[in-house]
Parts: C-alpha cells; structure tokens; sequence
C-alpha cells in the first residue's frame, strides 16, 4: 500500500505491484499422490478423476505474494526437443494396457482446468538452458495439519484410460521481471491418472436394479495382455454398528456378485459396463437398509516359474515372514495368499 503525502494531509493509498527481480527457488516437492473428486445423487454417482494434489516443503512465496506452483509444457505438446525433455511435462499411455492413449503427445495449457486465473505463461525462459516454455500456474495452500504447503492439479487426458504422467513443476511468478518468471525444474515422480466413471442405477421394480458405468476404457478381447472387470454387488447396512462407512456388510457373503458387460459407445468413444441385479425380498419388504458396491478390478496374470514376480500377502491367520519366496507348503497351509487382483475403482450408491 502506497500512501502520498502533501501540505494539504495524507491522500487515498494505491496497491503496488514491485515485480521480482530474482527468480524463484525451486519447489521442494516431497510426494504427488492421485485424487478423485465425488458427486452423488439419488441413485447415481460421477466420479472425476485426473486429480492430483502436489505436496511441498517449506519455505515458500520467497518472492511474495501471487507465486504460483507451475507445470510446465512443451509450448509444441509434441515429442519434445534435446533441450526441452529433460524440463517439460510429459504424458503417455500405460504400455501394458495400451491405447486409448492422451489426445496430444504432451499436454497443452488447456489440459489444466484447475490452472490459477492470470496463471498461464508462454515464452517463459527456462534458467537451465534459456529455452523457451509455457507454464501453467496453480495455486498453493498450506495444510495446517501436516504442516505442509499444497496444490491442486486437474488434468484432462481425454478418453486415455489409467495414463501416466511425469510433471516438470517450477515455481513461478507472474508478476516478474523479463526472464525470470521460472525456478529452476524439478521432475516429478509418474503417477497414473485415474479416469472419470459415471454410476446410474434404474430400478426395473422392487426386485431388479439396472446397472451402468460410463468412462474412458478398453474392450476385452482373447489377446489382452491387461484384463480390468467391473463386478456389482449388494451390501445390508449393520443397525449395531454406528459408523456409516464400517457399518456394512456383503449380502449373502456376496453369492449375488455379478460381473457387468462392456460395450463402446459408437457415437461418444467411451465404454458403457451394464448388468442386472437381483434384490432381494428384504428390500422389497424395506426390512433392511440395501446399497449396490461397484468395483473395478485389474486381473494380475499368472507367471509360471517366477515367483519373485508374485505378490504374497499374510492370511487372518499367517505371519508375514522375510524377503523370502514362499513354499507350496506355506501356500498350501494358507499362512500366506496370492494377490490375483488389484482393486482400481470403488463406489456404494444406497438403494433409495
């Protein structure tokens, strides 16, 4: 706040903006870790992944207020220069899934719905080699509980399914002098993109549920190297037990699991997973509180002959051990089970 003084008192103050002249120092980027951000009503539920929250370590705003944390991007979005690889955000599809890939072999400024207002720079020059780049400003907050700061990033990778990205963060001033907006980069770990599913339920009556999940994904086929299914089934809520989220349990043991059906959508692109499911007379007689558990399940391939590639985990009654494989006995004893599936995506929708 500037305030001018004269014979005749004090005038109104002025906000002004000094700019930086020195560029800011790198962000301490400690983790980056994948969120996913829920909307639900009456029987559906959207779930928008893309998310991701980028922890840092203090100290940060050393060049005052307005510093933002930057991604920063190939200003081409293609296969990147010598000089830009090693200082620009790349992105790609899981090579083991395989396609849909992203739309553009690397993200572009509008990828990044989140990005701060003001926040978006072009011909931003990179300290490491005085090339030029765009960067993408998002804003940071401190978490008073983990006594870190924060950002929240969104990307939208189209209809790529459980992509990767490697983000190249800076910290960034808009409000600097020429060329010296950027910190120096710092490489993200790749994380994986979770992708948006869309829940509906339709109750056909009082003893049939219509299900169906919308989202970027694959059809199956008899060469599929990865496997992923959608499995529903239908959980009775436990009166004794107060917390909502622990107080459930699967009906009938989950005997009423069904495995849902994909099919792509020829107009859109994305896939729709559809299936039936029988409620019970329960329901109908409203004697019991019933809600529908959705999940995506990647199915891990068996390897023969290398167990060193298998994931073992310790049964109720099994002990963890050491590093070392187990024998057919130990699985055979059940102290130790072999992991055939890695649960991807899950959702509850309550049944009225």
């Amino acid at each position: 706040m500037i305030f001018v003084y004269s014979q005749h008192g004090v005038s109104a103050g002025e906000i002004l903006d000094i700019p930086s002249s020195a560029r800011p120092q790198s962000p301490k980027v400690l983790y980056v870790v994948p969120t996913h951000r829920w909307q639900s009503q009456a029987l559906s539920s959207v779930g928008e992944g893309g998310g991701l929250r980028v922890y840092l370590d203090r100290p940060w705003y050393d060049t005052g207020e307005g510093q933002l944390l930057g991604v920063v991007l190939d200003p081409q979005h293609n296969t990147p220069s010598a000089a830009l690889a090693p200082y620009t955000t790349r992105w790609g599809f899981d090579p083991i899934q395989g396609p849909p890939a992203p739309p553009t072999r690397a993200p572009r400024p509008q990828d990044f719905p989140l990005a701060a207002a003001g926040g978006t720079g072009t011909g931003r020059v990179l300290s490491e080699n005085g090339s030029q780049v765009n960067v993408v400003g998002h804003a940071v907050h401190f978490d008073a509980e983990r006594k870190l700061w924060y950002a929240d990033i969104e990307v939208d990778a189209g209809q790529a399914d459980w992509p990767f990205i490697r983000m190249a963060l800076a910290a960034y001033q808009p409000n600097s002098v020429n060329n010296l907006h950027l910190s120096p980069v710092i490489l993200a770990d790749i994380v994986q993109l979770t992708p948006d599913r869309t829940a509906m339920i339709q109750l056909q009556n009082v003893t049939k549920a219509v299900i169906n999940i919308t989202g970027p994904g694959k059809i199956q086929t008899a060469d599929s190297t990865f496997v992923t299914e959608i499995t529903a089934h239908l959980e009775y809520r436990l009166d004794e037990v107060e917390d909502d989220e622990l107080g459930w349990e699967p009906l009938n043991r989950g005997e009423n699991r069904i495995v849902l059906q994909a099919q792509r959508d020829p107009a859109g692109g994305l896939v729709s997973w559809t299936g039936e499911i029988d409620i019970p007379q329960v329901r109908a007689a409203n004697e019991r509180q019933l809600r529908v558990v959705i999940e995506e399940w990647e199915i891990l391939p068996e390897i023969e002959d290398a167990a060193d590639y298998n994931v073992y985990l310790p049964s109720v009654s099994g002990q963890t051990g050491d590093d070392t494989p187990p024998s057919e006995d130990d699985l055979t004893r059940g102290q130790l089970s072999r992991v055939d599936r890695r649960l991807l995506y899950r959702d509850a929708i309550p049944l009225g």
